[in-house]
C-alpha cells in the first residue's frame, strides 16, 4: 500500500506556465555562456493510474551550439524518463508496478534523483563538479546518458508561482567543463527573468526564521522564529562592515544551520516526517574596490555574483567548507583558493577566478541558543595569515562580544588549532596555531595588541606590505622558491608576486649549475661560443606548449620569438576551434613549486626562454559580459 500524499502543484493551466518559463528562457544565450550544454524544465504531471511524476516532454528548453549533437542525444534521452514524486514506502527503493500501469513505461520511470529530490524539498541541488561522482553513489540512467554527452556538472532549481503557493517545476542546468563565474551570471539573469514573469526561485530570506513563516506565502510549514536572530543579524552586518573595511577584507558572509521541517518525503527511502539541516545564508559584506584598472572591477562583480548566488544555493551538512565546519566545529584555512580542490562545490564557482586565501570559522551566540553560525572571510594572499586571524577574531571579541568559539575557549587567551587545507586535502590535518602564548604581540600585553589590530587600514587594502629587497631575493639563488620562502619567512605567492614587481627572474639550483657548467665549458674552449647544428639552433627557436582547456590537452610548437602571452592564448583558441572573439585568460604550470601561475602580462615570455622543452599551460574562459 503506497502512501498518498496530497501536493498542491499542477496549474488550472499548465500551458500559462509552460508560457511563463519559455519567456524567461528567452534572449538568455544561458548553454553557449557555459560554452556546452543543455537548460530544460520539468514539469509535473500525473500518470494513467494517478502517480505524481515530473517530465520535460513538450517543456522549454535551451541547446547549446557549441555541441549540438551531445546535447541533444542528451535532451532526446530525457524525454523517455519521468521521475517519480510521490512518497513511497519501500525500503528496498523498488518500483513497484500497479495493476493498471504499463511495466514498460513503469521501467521509464526514475525512483531517485536530483531532480525529484529538489522537487520535494524545494531547494537546489548541486551536482557539482563532477556528475561522475554522483553516478557512482547513486546509479541513474540519465547520469549515465549525461557522462556519455559529456556533460559534467549539473544544478537543479525548483520554481515557485507565489499566486498558488507552490513548486510549480524544477529547472535543470546540465553543462561539460566548469565555467563558474558564467553560471553565477546566468543563475541570477534566470532568477531575475522568472520573476518578471511572476514566478521565483528559492532564496535563503524565504526560509530564515525571523517570525512565524506563512506557508501561503513562503512554500514551507509554520515554523517559529528563533528568538534574538534578527538582532544579532543587524549585529553582525555593523561588525562585518567595520572589521572588513579595517583589515582590508575583500568579502565576509555568514551562514546559519537551518532545521528544514518539510513534510514532502526526500526520497523513496527517507520518513516523509524526517527533520533535515542545511546551511542557509544569513548575511555578507563586500568590500571589493571597483577601480580603473578594470580587474578590481571584475572582482568586485565576481564576489558580487558568488554572494547573491549564495542565497540562492543552499548547502547540505558536510558539504564543502563550510558545511563540513557545520559538521565537526573545525576552523579552516585556505592559503591559495585557486589550489582548492573539487570537494567544494560552492566555493568551485569562484576559484578559478581567485587566488585570495579564505578562513572560516564556526562560532555560536549566547543570545540566539543553540544556533550554529559559520564565518567566512576572504583576503588577498600576500598577507601575514597567522596575525590576520588573531586580529579578526580579537575584533570579533570586542564587537560581536556575544559571539564565543566554544565555551571556556576565550578569543585572544587561548590557543585556537586551525585546519589548513594544502594541496587540496583536507585529511592531511595540518594544523596553524594562533594565540600562542610565546607571540611576541601577545607577550607585548593582550590590551595593546587590541588597539594595534583594530587601526583602521586603507580600504581594500592590506595588512602590514611585506618588503623584500632585490638583494634579499637574489642572496636565495640556488634553491627552490618554497625553501627561499621559507628562509624569507614570506609566502611563495608573495616572493614570485616580489619577482615580477622587481624583474627578476628566479635562479634555482639547476639554472645556476647550469650556468656555472656553461662558464666552466667557456673556459675549457678558451672563451670561444661553440656553434651548434643547424638542427640544435631550430630547437633553441621553438617552444613545446602542452595546452589544457576542459577535460583535453593538445601540444604543439611555437616559435619563441613570437610567443607573447596574447600569441600563444590566439593559437590555443585556433587550435581548440574556439570562440575567437570571447575572453581567455591564461595560467602557466610552475613547474617547480607545481602551483598554477596566471600570466599577467608579456614579462611572463620569459617563461618560454627558460623551459623551452614543455611548457604547460592552462586556457579559462572569461565572464563575456566584461570588456
Amino acid at each position: 500500500m503506497h502512501k498518498k500524499l496530497v501536493l498542491k502543484t499542477f496549474d488550472d493551466d499548465p500551458q500559462l506556465i509552460q508560457d511563463k518559463i519559455k519567456c524567461a528562457f528567452q534572449n538568455l544565450q544561458v548553454p553557449d555562456r557555459l560554452y556546452g550544454g543543455i537548460v530544460q524544465f520539468w514539469a509535473p504531471t500525473v500518470s494513467g493510474c494517478g502517480r505524481q511524476l515530473l517530465t520535460t516532454s513538450n517543456q522549454p528548453f535551451i541547446l547549446s551550439t557549441f555541441h549540438l549533437d551531445d546535447d541533444g542525444k542528451y535532451r532526446l534521452c530525457c524525454l523517455k524518463y519521468r521521475y517519480l514524486v510521490d512518497a513511497i514506502n519501500n525500503n528496498n527503493n523498488v518500483r513497484v508496478v500497479e495493476e493498471d500501469e504499463d511495466e514498460e513505461d513503469a521501467e521509464m520511470i526514475i525512483n531517485d534523483g536530483a531532480v525529484a529530490t529538489a522537487f520535494l524539498n524545494q531547494t537546489p541541488e548541486l551536482l557539482l563538479p563532477y556528475l561522475k561522482v554522483a553516478h557512482q553513489q547513486s546509479p541513474s540512467p540519465l547520469l549515465s546518458a549525461a557522462l556519455k554527452c559529456r556533460l559534467g556538472s549539473c544544478v537543479m532549481v525548483p520554481v515557485f508561482d507565489p499566486a498558488q503557493s507552490c513548486c510549480i517545476g524544477v529547472i535543470e542546468f546540465s553543462f561539460p567543463a566548469f565555467s563558474s563565474m558564467d553560471f553565477l551570471q546566468v543563475l541570477n539573469e534566470l532568477n531575475t527573468a522568472l520573476e518578471e514573469q511572476g514566478l521565483k526561485t528559492f532564496h535563503a530570506r524565504d526560509r530564515l526564521p525571523y517570525k512565524m513563516l506563512d506557508m501561503c506565502k513562503y512554500f514551507v510549514p509554520m515554523k517559529q522564529a528563533i528568538p534574538g536572530l534578527e538582532h544579532a543579524k543587524n549585529e553582525i552586518d555593523d561588525a562585518l562592515k567595520f572589521i572588513a573595511d579595517t583589515h582590508g577584507l575583500a568579502f565576509a558572509d555568514v551562514w546559519i544551520a537551518y532545521k528544514d521541517e518539510n513534510p514532502v518525503s526526500l526520497s523513496s527511502l527517507e520518513d516523509g516526517h524526517a527533520k533535515r539541516v542545511i546551511g542557509l545564508k544569513l548575511t555578507d559584506y563586500n568590500n571589493s574596490v571597483i577601480l580603473d584598472d578594470g580587474v578590481s572591477k571584475t572582482v568586485e562583480h565576481q564576489f558580487t555574483s558568488y554572494g547573491n548566488a549564495c542565497y540562492r544555493l543552499p548547502l547540505k551538512m558536510g558539504e564543502g567548507l563550510i558545511g563540513k565546519t557545520f559538521q565537526n566545529y573545525e576552523p579552516y584555512f585556505v592559503e591559495d583558493l585557486s589550489q582548492l580542490s573539487d570537494q567544494d562545490s560552492l566555493l568551485k564557482l569562484v576559484t578559478s577566478f581567485f587566488d585570495d586565501s579564505l578562513f572560516v570559522i564556526y562560532l555560536r551566540s549566547t543570545k540566539t541558543g543553540n544556533l550554529d553560525y559559520v564565518f567566512e572571510f576572504f583576503w588577498s594572499n600576500d598577507q601575514d595569515h597567522v596575525i590576520l586571524m588573531e586580529t579578526l577574531l580579537l575584533s570579533f571579541k570586542r564587537y560581536l562580544p556575544s559571539f564565543i568559539f566554544e565555551p571556556g575557549v576565550e578569543l585572544g587567551a587561548h590557543e585556537i588549532d586551525i585546519l589548513d587545507v594544502r594541496d587540496s586535502k583536507i585529511s592531511e590535518n595540518t594544523y596553524i596555531k594562533i594565540f600562542k602564548r610565546n607571540r611576541r604581540s601577545l607577550k607585548r600585553g593582550r590590551q595593546s595588541t587590541v588597539e594595534e589590530c583594530l587601526t583602521p587600514s586603507k580600504p581594500r587594502g592590506k595588512t602590514t606590505p611585506i618588503e623584500l629587497s632585490r638583494e634579499q631575493i637574489e642572496s636565495q639563488f640556488g634553491q627552490t622558491q618554497e625553501k627561499a620562502a621559507k628562509k624569507l619567512n614570506v609566502h611563495v605567492s608573495t616572493l614570485k608576486r616580489k619577482c615580477t614587481k622587481l624583474g627578476i627572474k628566479w635562479q634555482g639550483k639547476d639554472i645556476v649549475e647550469e650556468n656555472e657548467s656553461d662558464m666552466n665549458d667557456e673556459e675549457d674552449n678558451g672563451g670561444a661560443i661553440q656553434d651548434n647544428t643547424g638542427e640544435a639552433s631550430l630547437d633553441k627557436n621553438m617552444v613545446t606548449i602542452k595546452a589544457e582547456y576542459a577535460d583535453d590537452v593538445i601540444m604543439f610548437t611555437h616559435p619563441i620569438s613570437s610567443a607573447t602571452s596574447k600569441a600563444v592564448e590566439k593559437e590555443i583558441v585556433k587550435r581548440y576551434e574556439l570562440d575567437p572573439t570571447a575572453r581567455y585568460k591564461l595560467k602557466y604550470l610552475d613547474v617547480e613549486n607545481k602551483e598554477w601561475i596566471l600570466f599577467t602580462c608579456d614579462e611572463n615570455v620569459t617563461l618560454f626562454q627558460k623551459d623551452k622543452r614543455n611548457v604547460r599551460l592552462r586556457l579559462i574562459t572569461r565572464d563575456p559580459s566584461h570588456t
